[in-house]
């Protein structure tokens, strides 16, 4: 493990729940009357257990000068306080008496109320109260309480001892950067708006047991209304849940009163976190940003600014690695067809207690990885707003470029776990490999007795020794450009060939043992040499740890796709190799795989590198049409490269495939959204699959998004037999068939796919480059935000 980790929290939570900062914060005034709460349950703990129960939480609220509000304070309780402000913004907000004025006006054109101006005041005074109330009770059951002490000391003593059991390996982290994040809030106190990667439930849990034990205030957490349940949803609210729906549609306030309840936790310096990916991510890979909330922080920033005053909020990236996703086996089922079953909580805390008490239930889980926490680097947000090139965009520009900077400070700043990048390693020896082999014996498929068509990968053996080549290669490339990552090269550089092998089948026993066997020789004494091998027996394990690094080499490989492409096309390469066609295609396919992929440099960056590496040269110029022309020199690194992006390809094409099967079939009438998922996951029609995570749902289903977004398709609900569900259907066929043609060709034509296979028909070189230059125009972007 690097040596950038120096903490792990559940080292001894229990004797250590308060870790001592080198940070000269001068002694909290007040102290007492938050400190002191008594508690039998507490005297309880203390008496029989090692776990030091008084000092949890017992600095935090005091750390940093001029805070308005203290939590967990009864003298001064933040849930009283709160409820008394929303009242009052419900009794006097102007937008709240339109809305009623608009009520009480339709009542009177329906003829329910008498239209004199006596009735109309009593039914609007009416309205008008009953709203008030409604809401009233709403902010008393869905937002948070923050005050009882006793109850989140309670609640961290019994997550510790839960986590402690699920995570033996720990949860680690870097002093210093919760001290310069004191710092900060030192210097200037405002809301810390903690926005972290979001791959698992394990998260909310991992960001307020940073707080507790780093002496932070507990942030404010946006959570589903399914989660407010009885006694549970009194524990999430004590600790910050704000209940919401999943969509405001149909209600008339609801958007505006979490509003008026966002602006006061910011001026009150109430910390938040928000995961901005919106939901979990499944694969491994960054989702792109939602906007839901992060509307409200900007706009009231914005708006307090605008009127003169001071109101900021820093906004603090935090990238939360995994070496074994807690819920792995349950997203690898959803991803590949099965239905999602519910999820909640209490699930985990189930499975906590089941390590706690092996009899209280069948599903004991214990985890075998450990979990990395960064601090990326934090930001004001009104410094970000302020900047001449933010100021140049509208407000809804500056939403989305917060947005994607944010979250590439997330992966800027997420640790590469040792089985990250021996699984990204194995990934491209083996399709590497693959490419050599006879593709019509590609996939078999078979059923299994529930009679779902699965897909099983031709069982191939893989040398360990030949992973640690390519291991060195991937991370020698990384660091050439890339000094960030410098600890990757210490693992490759200052281990022998044995140990790096060591290394790789370790890890793939531990993390990729259901998929993928370690395969020791047998110790005859005639064998001088011993090479052991790794049996792949299914690839989709290895999708989630690629996907760890695919922000590293996913913008590279788009570019070396279109490169090999390009250099495959004409007979004469060295001159369709120009600067401007190399340009054209690679962004027909960024465009193409904006749904999928933060996207950081420009294509200059690359050939640049690209050049400094030999893999590509400069061989002309042509000085009429001010271009640099070149020629491919290393042919076996772009392959490399290229693979990182063609299981995201391969989902385009097969989904494709299936909507114009259907548009035949059906004469276009449509097809539900879960139904046309099911008919390309179950493999029908039969297409060849060559990368086992191409039909997973999270990249078929930004595929339907892009198809949408360019207005080939539209979603409508559709009538069936057991209700109205999500639906599908074609509504530009000409863009559409254009755009399945063109990624047929560039599918079948990308490196070492023979040009006899399923392909429909065959460009010139002229007719390519009009293509790539009208179907450019059709799939960019409508509105660019440049980063």
């Amino acid at each position: 493990m690097d040596s950038q980790f120096d903490f792990n929290i559940l080292e001894n939570p229990f004797g250590q729940p308060t870790i001592p900062l080198e940070f000269p914060f001068p002694a909290p005034e007040n102290l007492n009357a938050h400190a002191s709460e008594f508690s039998i349950l507490g005297t309880f703990l203390e008496t029989i257990s090692s776990c030091k129960y008084s000092e949890v939480y017992t600095y935090n609220e005091f750390r940093h000068p001029n805070k308005p509000v203290q939590l967990y304070n009864k003298e001064a309780p933040f849930h009283k306080d709160m409820l008394s402000h929303m009242r009052e913004k419900l009794a006097h907000d102007e937008k709240l008496a339109a809305i009623v004025a608009q009520v009480v006006a339709q009542e009177v054109a329906n003829g329910l109320v008498k239209d004199d101006a006596a009735s109309r005041a009593a039914r609007y005074e009416q309205v008008k109260t009953f709203m008030a109330e409604y809401y009233a009770t709403h902010n008393q059951t869905n937002f948070p309480k923050f005050e009882s002490l006793p109850l989140l000391r309670v609640s961290y003593f019994t997550v510790m001892k839960i986590f402690t059991k699920i995570f033996p390996q720990g949860i680690w982290c870097n002093k210093h950067e919760f001290l310069v994040l004191h710092a900060k809030l030192y210097a200037d106190p405002m809301s810390v708006i903690f926005c972290p990667s979001h791959k698992s439930h394990v998260d909310y849990m991992i960001i307020h047991l940073l707080c507790i034990q780093f002496q932070l205030s507990l942030p404010a957490v946006i959570a589903g209304d399914n989660l407010n349940v009885a006694v549970f949803g009194k524990l999430l609210q004590n600790m910050g849940a704000i209940f919401i729906k999943r969509t405001f549609a149909g209600d008339f306030y609801t958007g505006e009163n979490l509003h008026h309840f966002t602006e006061y936790l910011l001026r009150k310096k109430v910390n938040f976190e928000v995961f901005i990916e919106g939901t979990r991510s499944r694969n491994g890979k960054l989702l792109l940003p939602k906007f839901g909330i992060m509307k409200n922080i900007v706009s009231i920033v914005a708006q307090d600014r605008a009127r003169g005053g001071a109101l900021d909020v820093l906004m603090q990236p935090v990238a939360i690695q995994y070496e074994e996703l807690y819920e792995s086996d349950g997203y690898m089922n959803e991803l590949m067809g099965n239905d999602k079953k519910s999820e909640s909580f209490l699930r985990i805390i189930n499975a906590g207690v089941s390590n706690i008490l092996p009899s209280w239930s069948n599903e004991v889980a214990q985890g075998k990885g450990r979990i990395f926490v960064n601090l990326g680097k934090s930001f004001k947000l009104h410094d970000f707003l302020a900047l001449p090139k933010q100021q140049a965009l509208s407000a809804s520009e500056n939403i989305i470029s917060l947005g994607f900077k944010t979250l590439h400070a997330v992966n800027r700043s997420a640790y590469i776990p040792d089985i990250a990048l021996v699984t990204t390693a194995l990934y491209v020896h083996y399709y590497n490999a693959y490419d050599k082999l006879d593709h019509t014996v590609d996939e078999a498929r078979y059923k299994n007795t529930s009679g779902q068509v699965k897909y099983k990968n031709k069982i191939t053996l893989v040398s360990t020794y030949d992973v640690v080549d390519e291991m060195k290669w991937l991370v020698e490339h990384l660091v050439s450009h890339d000094t960030l990552y410098k600890y990757l090269l210490d693992i490759t550089r200052n281990h022998l060939r044995g140990e790096l092998a060591k290394l790789i089948e370790v890890n793939v026993g531990k993390f990729l043992g259901k998929s993928i066997k370690v395969v020791k020789p047998s110790g005859g004494h005639l064998r001088v040499v011993e090479k052991h091998e790794l049996r792949i027996e299914s690839s989709i394990e290895m999708m989630y740890y690629k996907n760890l690094m695919l922000h590293l080499y996913i913008e590279e490989s788009i570019l070396a796709l279109v490169i090999l492409l390009l250099s495959r096309f004409s007979y004469n390469y060295n001159k369709i190799l120009t600067k401007r066609k190399i340009t054209r295609v690679y962004h027909f396919l960024r465009s193409t795989f904006r749904m999928e992929f933060l996207y950081v440099l420009k294509i200059d960056v690359f050939l640049d590198r690209f050049l400094k590496s030999g893999f590509i040269v400069k061989t002309d110029e042509d000085l009429a049409q001010n271009q640099a022309i070149y020629e491919v020199t290393n042919k076996p690194a772009l392959m490399r490269l290229s693979l990182f992006v063609k299981p995201f390809l391969e989902t385009l094409q097969l989904c494709l495939h299936n909507l114009h099967s259907i548009l035949i079939r059906d004469q276009n009438e449509g097809i539900s959204v879960k139904q046309l998922l099911k008919q390309i996951q179950l493999g029908k029609p039969h297409y060849d699959i060559k990368y086992h995570e191409s039909i997973n749902k999270m990249n078929l289903v930004n595929v339907i998004w892009l198809l949408n977004d360019t207005r080939t398709t539209e979603m409508y609900k559709k009538k069936e037999k057991k209700g109205t569900v999500e639906a599908l259907r074609i509504i530009k066929e000409d863009y559409f068939m254009r755009f399945m043609n063109l990624i047929d060709f560039i599918y079948y034509y990308d490196g070492n796919y023979s040009m006899n296979q399923k392909l429909f028909f065959t460009y010139g070189d002229y007719e390519f480059k009009s293509e790539v230059i009208s179907m450019v125009d059709f799939v960019q972007l409508r509105r660019v935000t440049k980063l």
